[in-house]
């Protein structure tokens, strides 16, 4: 098989946007942190479109009981302001979307563009808040004493969550999880905006992009046996497959959001 990388051990930025599927998994927050000093391969891939074609529905598992649990919330809190209440609903979101529940995306990235107008919200003596010091306590409760001391350190990790979209966001939380990845000749909207997910996070330092010729062999003997048996594949073949794994301040970001969201969802929320 002839890979479209100069580099076959990474993936970098190019113009070509598409994934398989990811499974998901509640994200582990028993990260330890430590220094990021490894370099960053830089390869290409080469430009194709990307197909336009979209997924309805694909990954989404109904669950009824929790989204009924989020609407009761929402009508004890009829009193309460439209915002207030739309704050109340992403935050269910987001801790649905801790338990690995598919419905919490659209939720999580309400929130996030609420976030802008979002000063706090309180648990008990608790504060949600997206800032340098904040997420020094999130750091301090994992990390070796070196990165939590270094200011310049939680400053980065500061700046690249405030920077992090909803999409990227959820697919960080995801990306250890995730498996069967391949760029596809007709892939689908969903594969092609997740492809270029990761490559995002890639830029940004947050993970690292692998190709991985056996799981490139593995889908295409797969395939090939379908094709064989008369059966259609819509996506085609993969032109190349891949694995993702978290660099050290990958973790480090992902494992900050947990420890910073996590505590809002232990029964003492409360608005103030």
């Amino acid at each position: 098989m002839t890979m479209p990388l100069e580099n076959s051990h990474s993936i970098d930025k190019a113009a070509t946007p598409s994934s398989g599927a990811a499974r998901k998994k509640a994200p582990s927050s028993g990260v330890r942190f430590v220094r990021r000093s490894d370099g960053r391969a830089r390869t290409g891939l080469p430009t194709v479109e990307a197909s336009a074609e979209h997924e309805p529905g694909s990954g989404v598992i109904p669950l009824p009981d929790n989204l009924a649990v989020a609407d009761a919330i929402l009508a004890r809190l009829s009193g309460v302001t439209k915002r207030v209440a739309l704050v109340i609903a992403c935050l269910v979101g987001i801790a649905l979307l801790l338990l690995n529940l598919s419905p919490a995306y659209e939720a999580v990235k309400a929130l996030f563009e609420l976030a802008p107008h979002v000063k706090q919200i309180t648990a008990g003596s608790l504060v949600m808040m997206f800032d340098e010091p904040a997420v020094a306590v999130a750091v301090n409760v994992e990390a070796d004493g070196q990165s939590a001391g270094d200011p310049a350190y939680v400053g980065r990790i500061t700046d690249i969550i405030r920077k992090l979209t909803p999409d990227q966001y959820v697919r960080l939380m995801y990306v250890a999880q995730s498996h069967d990845l391949c760029d596809y000749e007709r892939p689908t909207f969903r594969m092609a905006r997740d492809l270029a997910l990761d490559r995002e996070l890639a830029d940004a330092g947050l993970v690292r992009l692998k190709v991985s010729e056996s799981l490139y062999k593995e889908i295409v003997d797969q395939l090939s046996a379908e094709k064989d048996e008369g059966r259609a594949l819509p996506i085609g073949f993969p032109r190349f497959c891949y694995d993702v794994t978290l660099t050290s301040e990958g973790a480090d970001v992902k494992t900050a959001l947990v420890k910073t969201i996590g505590p809002m969802f232990d029964g003492r929320l409360a608005l103030r």
